[in-house]
């Protein structure tokens, strides 16, 4: 008989899409991943089951363990081919079951859901924010035109008008990489995390907090 436990120690879950960017009806691989500290046999992993959006199918890939540094590492694949439709993805939660073979207890382990399928910055915003790549394309090389001309008091003055202004008023799909992307091509004192944060959501599908980016933007506006 298998005892259910509130939780198995040391044991966590998480999911790696092979792709971070896939198209509508695309194959993705995820890899589910589940990790322990000791060998293989201290532990029996179910298969995973992945939520998928609706109009997803998926289907069961190969297994694998591997143990390294006294730490074990079990990989169960799943193949999601994506809608045909839409995008970006949120692949997941994955829940795995997992028994400990010593005390013979089962628990149900969550993997977070991540997010695959997030469009270019011009693209979203082209065809569902602004309606025009080129519009877009004009109103970033007029704020980093103003943004190196103008002295600072007239940068602060003409703030309001400015396109970060417009996309944090509006914001439409997309609006927290629009004003990252227009505020990392100038010579902003946060320029560095602008470009870690603009690479999150570019390849992790990660969203910084709006405080952050309204931070950023104000910060950029009183220089």
């Amino acid at each position: 008989m298998l005892l259910a436990t509130p939780a198995l120690a040391g044991v966590d879950a998480t999911l790696r899409p092979r792709k971070s960017k896939p198209g509508p009806g695309e194959a993705v691989i995820v890899d589910v991943r589940v990790q322990w500290e000791g060998r293989p046999e201290a532990h029996l992993v179910d298969i995973p089951k992945l939520d998928v959006p609706r109009g997803a199918v998926t289907a069961a890939g190969g297994s694998r363990s591997s143990f390294s540094g006294g730490r074990t590492t079990w990989v169960s694949e799943v193949v999601v081919t994506l809608p045909d439709s839409g995008g970006p993805w949120t692949l997941g939660p994955a829940h795995v079951g997992v028994v400990d073979t010593r005390k013979r207890q089962r628990e149900e382990i969550v993997a977070p859901a991540v997010v695959v399928g997030r469009l270019a910055p011009w693209k979203r915003l082209a065809g569902e924010a602004l309606g025009s790549g080129a519009f877009l394309a004009l109103a970033l090389g007029w704020f980093g035109w103003r943004w190196r001309s103008l002295a600072p008091e007239q940068t602060a003055a003409d703030a309001g008008s400015n396109p970060v202004d417009a996309l944090l008023q509006a914001r439409g799909p997309g609006w927290q990489q629009a004003v990252l992307q227009a505020l990392v091509g100038t010579d902003h004192p946060d320029a560095d995390a602008i470009r870690v944060a603009l690479d999150g959501i570019k390849y992790g599908g990660e969203l910084p907090a709006e405080a952050d980016i309204e931070r950023w933007a104000t910060a950029g506006g009183d220089r």
